[in-house]
């Protein structure tokens, strides 16, 4: 096979096949008084097939010229019957596929199309992917590079340097990175694992408080609720549900909740969820291991640390052996008593948070190798004793991050994470620190979070952009030929701030800065009036400077409305994050998109799904930090930080602080980082 697959294809299973089986699983269906038995699996098509990883138009960073092809299939492979996987890489058919994941080596810099297919014995082709593009640049100088493998380009090479980590920006399940080959996908395992999610990020100044429906508001799912797509914050669920259809162990789905970032959460909202998933855990027992997906820095009315506090519950419910995995945001708090009671704690090393499946992966694998007794996790941690702020997308951080990936799985090291903290927390535990995870070398672990914490130290006031004033801002973008995005991370609702500021629109409109597309402002007042007005009517609307005396004044304006959607949604990699009924707005050249369900920008659909082509815009301000970056840096000409002067300042020292522990930099000058386990 040389020629290359048509994309638009999407399967050719017999029509009568398909239809027999459709008609099967029309539960209750009756012919001629009598009801259609339902087949067996090995009756059934395949229905889909997709390439999670790596994801269209993705930049690979990998210095050994190495992607990673990573598979959905459903229902399973039937490799019994002499169904076959194969992987087509630039139009050309170059590997048959042993499970659901292939290693290409030696590639090429520049740009590269995979693609998959199920073909039969026979050799017809049942199924077939769509194709996905990706690009790799020249090398980085980073750390830990290898030689080329010695095979040729494509191949699943058994070469030792094949089985070193790959840059983190590629998001990829770590089996390999650290030489253990994941057992067959379909050799059936009698494993029972328990798997739930609860998270939010607490601002301990935000004016928002955090109930318990702020969490049936924003996500909540029951146990066999979770949609098929993975969650910021459910990775290590969605990923534990994929693997157990495919190799045959049991999960034990709990509930899911997740709520936007804001203010301290109620006593009565942090009991309930936690007792919900702990009661569901006791109905499961006895049970082989835990899977947690948390954010990490949630704070209750009487709790400091909840998620150490639902930690340390589940180690007394499933005893000191059996392994809890658990994934974390970086801005958490990496506290003493999650890392004793857990025996797995990963953070998703890149802000914006692109690989939070990766790292999901890399809990659930780390987490059954444990299981199986493969490994022996033990974890050290230095507290770097700093507060800040750490994008990857900019030196040093990217470096860093580079070389941190390239020590995994050399030397023991099953992985290393980056805890930045959450600066708006007021907690004694709140700042940067360094976990290693090494399989049983304590003194191994502890030097080299001693050496990485020193380096991560030595950072501090270098890793975040310059920011500019509204004003500042604005003047640069007129002098750029091209579209310029503005973030103002100070009204970011993913910090818990409002997201209602009008401060930068105000100095838009009084400049008579035309051309402007701004979102998103959190205002379900207004967005009720624009839809009571419908598509295409004017009004003269208020909106925006609610919330907060840091919000500003709410705009007036006759406001023409261009577009009204139910129940809108944005994009963020693969997860679908809601917006609520949603408006868009457009008066004296500026376009504004109004929501209901508070969120920051993440995806240019935020814009685009509203109708709002922003590629030609002047200029576009979003409300985020670092999160939009992954989406809206692409198109840009030149990317600006705007400092509004919102509940969310950049400068820790700005911040009341009252509880954190001292010494810490940058409110103490004399600080060293200490080894804490």
């Amino acid at each position: 096979m040389t020629d290359r697959p048509q994309s638009s294809f999407k399967s050719t299973a017999s029509p009568r096949r398909a239809l027999r089986w459709l008609l099967a699983c029309a539960l209750g269906l009756t012919l001629a008084g009598f009801t259609l038995p339902t087949p067996a699996a090995d009756d059934q098509p395949y229905v889909s097939l997709r390439i999670i990883s790596p994801q269209p138009d993705e930049t690979v960073h990998d210095n050994r010229g190495r992607i990673r092809v990573i598979v959905d299939l459903w229902p399973p492979l039937r490799d019994d019957q002499g169904d076959r996987l194969t992987l087509w890489l630039d139009g050309r058919a170059t590997a048959q596929m042993d499970g659901m994941e292939h290693l290409l080596v030696n590639l090429d810099r520049g740009t590269h199309t995979v693609q998959v297919q199920v073909d039969a014995r026979s050799g017809a082709m049942l199924i077939r992917s769509e194709p996905v593009g990706s690009s790799m640049p020249l090398p980085d100088a980073v750390a830990g590079t290898g030689s080329p493998c010695p095979d040729g380009p494509g191949a699943l090479s058994g070469h030792p340097d094949c089985c070193k980590p790959v840059n983190p920006l590629f998001r990829v399940a770590p089996e390999w990175q650290r030489g253990v080959r994941r057992t067959s996908t379909h050799k059936r395992q009698a494993m029972k694992l328990f798997a739930a999610s609860i998270g939010t990020e607490t601002n301990a100044f935000a004016p928002i408080p955090t109930a318990l429906e702020s969490f049936h508001e924003s996500f909540y799912a029951p146990p066999g609720q979770h949609p098929e797509d993975a969650k910021l914050c459910t990775a290590p669920f969605w990923v534990a549900r994929r693997r157990a259809r495919l190799e045959g162990w049991t999960l034990v789905e709990g509930t899911c909740a997740f709520a936007e970032p804001a203010g301290p959460v109620s006593r009565e909202a942090f009991e309930t969820l936690r007792d919900e998933v702990l009661g569901q855990l006791r109905a499961a027992m006895p049970v082989d291991g835990v899977l947690l997906g948390l954010h990490g820095a949630m704070v209750a009315d009487g709790y400091d640390d909840c998620e150490g506090d639902l930690i340390e519950r589940v180690r007394g419910i499933v005893g000191p052996t059996v392994p809890i995995g658990v994934e974390l945001d970086p801005h958490c708090h990496l506290t003493l008593k999650r890392v004793k009671s857990a025996t797995v704690i990963i953070c998703f090393k890149e802000y914006p948070h692109t690989d939070f499946v990766a790292r999901g992966e890399e809990v659930v694998e780390l987490t059954l190798q444990a299981i199986r007794g493969t490994i022996k996790p033990v974890m050290s941690m230095v507290d770097c004793r700093m507060i800040g702020t750490f994008p990857t997308t900019m030196q040093p951080m990217r470096g860093f991050v580079d070389k941190i990936s390239a020590l995994e799985g050399r030397d023991g090291v099953l992985s290393i994470s980056l805890a930045h903290g959450f600066p708006y927390a007021d907690v004694p535990e709140m700042g940067a620190r360094v976990l290693v995870i090494t399989d049983n070398r304590r003194a191994a672990g502890d030097t080299l979070a001693r050496t990485l914490a020193d380096e991560f130290f030595g950072m501090r006031g270098k890793t975040q952009p310059d920011y500019q004033t509204p004003d500042g801002a604005i003047d640069i973008a007129l002098q750029e030929s091209g579209t310029v995005v503005i973030a103002d991370p100070s009204d970011n609702p993913g910090g818990g701030a409002p997201g209602d500021s009008t401060v930068i629109l105000r100095r838009l409109i009084e400049r008579k800065i035309t051309n402007v597309a701004l979102a998103p402002i959190w205002d379900p007042i207004a967005v009720r009036l624009c839809f009571m007005a419908g598509v295409g009517g004017q009004l003269r609307l208020r909106f925006g400077g609610k919330t907060a005396p840091t919000s500003g004044q709410p705009i007036d304006a006759l406001v023409t409305v261009t577009r009204l959607e139910r129940e809108a949604t944005q994009t963020f990699v693969d997860a679908k994050v809601p917006l609520g009924d949603s408006a868009a707005i457009q008066f004296d050249g500026i376009s504004v998109v109004l929501i209901t369900k508070r969120t920051q920008a993440l995806g240019i659909d935020l814009f685009t799904g509203m109708g709002v082509d922003i590629k030609g815009k002047k200029m576009v301000v979003v409300k985020s930090t670092n999160h939009f970056h992954a989406a809206f840096a692409p198109f840009a000409s030149r990317v600006l930080y705007c400092d509004s002067g919102g509940p969310i300042p950049h400068d820790p020292r700005q911040v009341p602080y009252i509880r954190v522990r001292r010494p810490i930099w940058p409110l103490d000058d004399t600080v060293t980082p200490v080894l804490l386990t």
